[in-house]
């Protein structure tokens, strides 16, 4: 330990070895006797003060003076300094600069201004958190344009996994192929794309002089379609577009996305901001990034390229780092504190400043008149930590990242070729198990309880018992070895037939050969024990499901939403049958999303436990090629819901204004409601034989099974007293399972 002592009017700094640490003591003690037997310094006590002498050589070491307790305090001195930092200088401008990397740093030193710092690049646990990624395939030559706006790459990143502040969930790239300068825009949804390409055409045009030539992107929907090949059309501009399943072709645009997001995926884990800052930390990277090295522009970075000028970097500051703003005085009374605490985000792009973010009010303020602290409370220098690569990002890698700038920002641009899609989707299937276990918890009560007597209540979950007399129940099984394994295998065997039955009947698919460049998408069995309002077992229930998440957007489906009826609007239809004595049905639709038609061209691999005969031989890859929609394909429940909406209306049912899942038909003085919730149909009516007649046309036009008058319904049970006009809803079940 190292101490600063006054002696001899003089400063001497005083080495102390072999110092135990104590956590439980509150002040720091020096044994006498130790330095008397081991070092040979003796210790000279009066009243008042004393003296630490070299027996050896009289010389007097260090002094003390008398205090309270009997004690002696060593004369110390304390060093006061104006501005104490223990961070790297090279570690501070890593920070500042979004995270660049040694090398990077290096280059840049001769091509800006205002950058100095000494020492050697430490291991960065954000960086290696943010920007951990396969190694790259190997390098290709390409073609390079020779001017600025002959060509630029764009690219749509997103959507990412939580909403920026401003509600944004996608990043719009466009970078210059000359220059590599990058600008990037937010946007809320992807049909923004094309005012954005049109501002940005506008802004850039008029700043530079020069026009767009070309612009690369690939093949998402937000680039191919009639508005944007119109606007290519009339401005002359010539649209590239990639070959289906070759990202590479759009390399420089794919490696900005993932340079960008690794960078902000490391500054807000730096700063330990919350992940809707995602946009501003995208926005800051970026402005980093165009002024920084990339080996496509030699000797320069990227804003030098672009403005001709030797960019300055005397200003930037360390992203998150805590930031005091001026408060004007007009704002202020006398005694009132002349700064306010804020969050450093950003660079303004429309004035000299700062951005600045009220960590409460979430306001995003610009200003010149800033302090910084740049030292992080939570930052822990040479610790070696070990990384948990999860699924704690705003943004996943292999999401598709299909292409203006509401806020034009201004890339180091490593040319890496990606992998293919096809290889993505692989990895993506096989990162998830086929099976996993359950694990069965103990309910406990909380330990304020434990000196009371209280009973928990039996679970009302849905089980099966083996047999009357072992008191052995199981759960639905979780895959289909476990479920022909067990004692019930009959049953479920049973419940698979008549699901592949329902298939059949409906001819979902036909088994076909896979063409070339094709991925198929995998199925599973999903088995559930369907139960009463009691609790009580109803059917075995087994469902062949499509893994959707390894579908790709564009590709194999465009659009998802499908609604249902709303909560608040059941409510107030049995408020209405209650207070006017309607009768209330239920219908199930039997296999709904079956009935579904799908527009796109899907391949699934044949069904585990379904054999088909392959007449062509063993080198023929046989697939199931989907007609119809199947439960776990991203659209199936929008297939189901416009087939539904279709039949209703052509015969002569409205759809209601206020519930898109409410229909009605009038007929003379009577009238007949539906509300739907996926395959669940609730009809209401102030005319028995409307409802029978609707009944029967449902069933002719879907596979329906009629449930009678409703009781139980979406988890709710439903008793009714006609007589005395009360409807009770009750959820017991549900209350008592939680």
């Amino acid at each position: 330990v190292l101490v600063n002592i006054s002696r001899d009017n003089c400063t001497v700094e005083l080495t102390i070895n072999n110092v135990l640490y104590v956590p439980e003591l509150t002040t720091n003690l020096i044994s006498v006797k130790y330095l008397a037997r081991n070092k040979g310094i003796i210790t000279i006590f009066d009243a008042h003060e004393c003296k630490m002498v070299q027996k050896a050589t009289g010389k007097i070491v260090a002094t003390g003076t008398a205090h309270g307790d009997n004690l002696y305090f060593l004369d110390t001195v304390k060093l006061n300094a104006l501005a104490v930092s223990s961070v790297n200088p090279i570690m501070l401008w890593h920070r500042r600069l979004a995270h660049l990397s040694c090398g990077g740093l290096d280059r840049l030193r001769n091509m800006v201004q205002g950058l100095e710092y000494s020492g050697t690049m430490e291991a960065c646990v954000s960086c290696i958190k943010g920007k951990q990624h396969r190694l790259p395939f190997p390098q290709k030559k390409v073609h390079r344009a020779t001017e600025v706006l002959e060509l630029l790459h764009s690219d749509l990143c997103g959507p990412m996994n939580v909403p920026s502040i401003g509600g944004a969930r996608y990043v719009l790239t466009l970078i210059d192929d000359y220059t590599r300068m990058t600008f990037v825009s937010f946007l809320k949804t992807k049909n923004e794309v094309f005012t954005k390409l049109s501002e940005f055409r506008t802004y850039i045009e008029n700043q530079t002089g020069k026009r767009i030539k070309a612009i690369r992107s690939d093949r998402g929907g937000e680039y191919v379609n009639k508005q944007l090949e119109t606007f290519f059309s009339e401005t002359g501009i010539h649209h590239q577009l990639t070959i289906a399943h070759t990202p590479e072709q759009n390399g420089v645009a794919e490696r900005c996305n993932r340079t960008l997001i690794e960078k902000a995926r490391a500054m807000l884990t730096e700063a330990n901001l919350d992940k809707s800052y995602w946009a501003e930390a995208v926005c800051t990277a970026n402005y980093c990034k165009n002024r920084s090295p990339t080996i496509a522009v030699s000797h320069m970075t990227p804003f030098e390229a672009w403005t001709g000028e030797k960019p300055d970097l005397s200003h930037m500051r360390t992203f998150g780092c805590r930031a005091f703003t001026h408060i004007p005085k007009a704002n202020r009374s006398k005694l009132d504190d002349k700064s306010e605490e804020k969050i450093f985000v950003g660079y303004s792009v429309t004035s000299k400043g700062y951005r600045l973010i009220d960590p409460v009010t979430h306001k995003v303020t610009e200003a010149r008149d800033v302090i910084f602290i740049e030292n992080f409370k939570n930052e822990v220098e040479n610790e070696i930590i070990p990384v948990k690569m999860g699924n704690s990002t705003f943004y996943e890698d292999d999401t598709t990242c299909t292409s203006t700038t509401s806020r034009i920002v201004q890339p180091e641009v490593h040319e890496v070729e990606k992998e293919t899609e096809s290889e993505v989707r692989v990895e993506a299937e096989a990162s998830i198990p086929e099976t996993s276990r359950r694990t069965i918890r103990q309910i406990r009560l909380p330990s304020r309880y434990d000196d009371c007597e209280v009973e928990i209540p039996k679970m009302h979950r849905c089980q099966v018992a083996i047999s009357n007399t072992e008191e052995e129940f199981l759960d639905a099984p979780l895959n289909l070895q476990e479920a022909l394994s067990r004692p019930d295998a009959d049953k479920w065997k049973g419940a698979i037939e008549e699901e592949l039955q329902a298939h059949e009947r409906n001819r979902t698919w036909t088994v076909t050969e896979l063409p070339e460049n094709r991925i198929p998408i995998k199925s599973k069995w999903i088995f559930k024990l369907k139960c009463n309002s009691d609790g009580t077992l109803n059917r075995y229930k087994a469902r062949l499901v499509a893994k959707g998440y390894s579908q790709k957007e564009g590709l194999d489906y465009t659009e998802t939403f499908s609604p249902v009826v709303r909560y608040e609007t059941l409510r107030i239809l049995l408020a209405i049958a209650t207070l006017y004595n309607w009768d209330i049905h239920h219908l199930d639709a039997v296999v709904a999303f079956l009935q579904g038609t799908i527009e796109e061209e899907i391949y699934m691999t044949i069904p585990e436990g379904l054999e088909v005969s392959n007449e062509r031989g063993s080198e023929s890859k046989l697939v199931c090629r989907l007609q119809k929609a199947v439960n776990g394909l991203k659209q199936s429940g929008r297939a189901w819901y416009k087939k539904l909406d279709n039949e209703l209306k052509e015969i002569g049912f409205n759809c209601s204004t206020f519930d898109c899942c409410v229909y009605y038909r009038f007929s003379n003085s009577k009238i007949v409601v539906i509300a739907v919730y996926v395959d669940d149909f609730i009809l209401l009516s102030n005319s028995i034989k409307l409802i029978d007649l609707t009944k029967q046309q449902l069933m002719q036009m879907f596979e329906m099974k009629y449930l009678g008058k409703m009781q139980y319904c979406l988890g709710i049970e439903i008793q009714r007293d006609r007589d005395k006009g009360v409807t009770l809803l009750k959820q017991s079940n549900y209350v008592e399972t939680i």
